[in-house]
């Protein structure tokens, strides 16, 4: 029982040595918000694209309709639908009301819509691709900024550590300061000096301890945790010394930048979108089935039966160069 309750306070409170570098970077990645909206995002451009490929199959629509009328044009047709219109007993300037149920299925084929639904598919596989290289763009920036935030909070502490050092070295010299004072052998003017001394390092001790206070909630705002999370960090400032060749880094980042790649995605899709607004010129080719059935008393039953195929092509072409 002791064991666990040492556990929870473990984790309610963080570890006692702390968090390394690539434990933070692992926290952003999984926890960051900006992550997790880009990831949602990723989904949603995917779902788009699955949609796009879903228009070029067919659509099968099953409908059931009623309408009832007086008005003598349809009520004359909705008797016709049903093979009861009698031509000598019929006023046909006031038919009377009649009523119709229809109950069918219907289905259209897209066959060939100048292009668009291709050039659709194409915008939304691309809008995928822009939409990964902003998320590695914007993991790239959580990462830089876990980094930097992390050696912030590094660099707070030893601030801490130095002040704790300088007030302890200011205590002394007040001490020493004091002692040579009421001995007789020095000036109050040090004693004062040395006194005053002690409280700007304390004061600074006390901007140092915000510092760090605020460090650390940077960094957990960068790993997508609360502000007033309890965390520190398990490291030292080391100096370490890189050699790097500027030409090369330019060459580099030119090459593997997501930035630059994305915006060649987008690029490509500017040319699709003129390709989609030249397909509204180009003919367009589909096919119309339907088959129902009609009645005057009941949706289910089959006073009468009809089947409609249609092949569409509309005139309306001009030459795109």
């Amino acid at each position: 029982m002791k064991l666990k309750l040492i556990a929870l306070s473990l984790f309610l409170t963080g570890s006692a040595y702390g968090i390394t570098l690539d434990e933070a970077v692992k926290t952003a990645l999984e926890k960051n918000n900006l992550l997790l909206a880009k990831k949602y995002e990723l989904k949603e451009k995917e779902s788009d694209l699955k949609i796009s490929k879903l228009r070029l199959l067919p659509t099968v629509d099953i409908y059931s309709e009623y309408n009832k009328t007086t008005d003598p044009p349809y009520a004359i047709m909705n008797r016709m639908e049903v093979h009861k219109l009698d031509m000598r007993g019929t006023n046909f300037n006031d038919p009377g009301k009649y009523q119709l149920f229809k109950t069918g299925v219907r289905t259209t084929v897209p066959i060939w819509l100048g292009g668009k639904l291709r050039i659709a598919i194409d915008l939304s596989e691309k809008e995928v691709k822009a939409t990964e290289k902003q998320l590695k763009k914007d993991t790239e920036r959580v990462v830089f900024d876990v980094v930097s935030a992390y050696y912030n909070v590094l660099t707070a502490r030893a601030f801490v550590e130095t002040a704790q050092l300088a007030v302890r070295d200011a205590e002394k010299h007040l001490k020493d300061a004091e002692v040579v004072y009421k001995a007789g052998f020095g000036l109050k003017s040090d004693y004062l000096r040395a006194k005053v001394y002690l409280e700007q390092m304390k004061e600074n001790l006390v901007k140092a301890k915000s510092n760090y206070e605020i460090a650390k909630r940077a960094l957990n705002i960068a790993m997508g945790l609360p502000p007033s999370h309890p965390v520190d960090v398990d490291g030292d400032l080391t100096y370490r010394k890189f050699q790097f060749e500027l030409d090369k880094l330019i060459e580099t980042a030119l090459r593997n930048r997501p930035e630059l790649k994305e915006l060649k995605v987008r690029l490509s899709q500017t040319k699709d979108m003129e390709r989609l607004a030249k397909s509204d010129f180009l003919p367009n080719f589909g096919a119309f089935g339907e088959y129902f059935m009609a009645d005057d008393k009941v949706p289910w039953d089959k006073e009468n039966s009809s089947w409609v195929l249609d092949f569409r092509h509309p005139l309306t072409c001009l030459m795109v160069v």
